[in-house]
């Protein structure tokens, strides 16, 4: 991994520590991060446990940490493409609505820490969405974070890509991917109907719907290459830290 002289690496390793716990602990009736961290929120969503937002006592950063796909309800929101509004754009259905019920808790935790904390927001596949979506909110809110997701599928439409990377939005946008990781690369992009159908066919009529889904990347890519011959691998947390170490 060729990493940018900006990205740092052991936030990004803290990250993929943390995140890899909301996995572990999904279940727990509390968070328990050991005597480093103090868990300041708990982020609940259809009644799930998808992350918390962590302040780590030595360094004073703050985390916002979201848990990827775990239950059939977690897998009917990375299914849901159409988009729907957001105050940047356009945002895929599922996410957003998973996100609009962590919303208020996020913004809650971190006016419980004193002075201007460094915030870093994080998550894994479906959990990166819902950190994208987070950065985007604590910008909205007046919050500067930096963005270290990991394994990340498309988000929103380009006008969404645009405030969040070209408009200065958000300043630290990183997007940790195995270019062997099939999540990274959904929903897909734009489909080009008129460059390569006639656009009169009726493929090109079945498909041509597609483009207001418009969906493209956020954030600056950090790529590496592992492929252990499983999509399922090739996705886990674990091959991601293992990259990062």
């Amino acid at each position: 991994m060729t990493l940018p002289f900006e990205f740092n690496q052991l936030i990004a390793q803290e990250t993929a520590f943390l995140v890899k716990l909301a996995y572990e602990q999904f279940r727990n009736a509390t968070w328990n991060l050991g005597t480093g961290y103090q868990v300041l929120g708990s982020l609940i969503a259809q009644q799930e446990r998808f992350g918390f937002v962590a302040l780590n006592l030595t360094t004073q950063n703050v985390f916002v940490v979201f848990r990827g796909t775990l239950t059939p309800m977690d897998w009917l929101a990375d299914l849901s493409f159409p988009q729907v509004p957001h105050a940047w754009g356009m945002v895929e259905k599922g996410f957003s609505g998973l996100y609009q019920e962590c919303s208020v808790s996020v913004i809650t935790a971190l006016k419980r820490v004193l002075g201007a904390p460094k915030v870093f927001v994080t998550g894994h596949s479906l959990g990166s969405a819902l950190a994208t979506l987070a950065t985007a909110d604590l910008a909205i809110n007046g919050i500067a974070a930096a963005m270290y997701t990991i394994a990340s599928p498309r988000v929103g439409n380009a006008a969404f890509a645009d405030e969040f990377n070209v408009n200065g939005q958000v300043a630290a946008r990183w997007r940790i991917v195995n270019t062997e990781d099939i999540v990274t690369t959904v929903p897909l992009a734009t489909p080009s109907v008129g460059d390569i159908l006639p656009p009169t066919s009726a493929l090109a009529r079945l498909l041509l719907p597609m483009r207001k889904f418009d969906y493209t990347h956020v954030g600056t890519a950090v790529n590496f290459t592992v492929n252990k011959g499983s999509i399922i691998e090739n996705h886990d947390i674990r091959t991601y830290i293992a990259a990062l170490a």
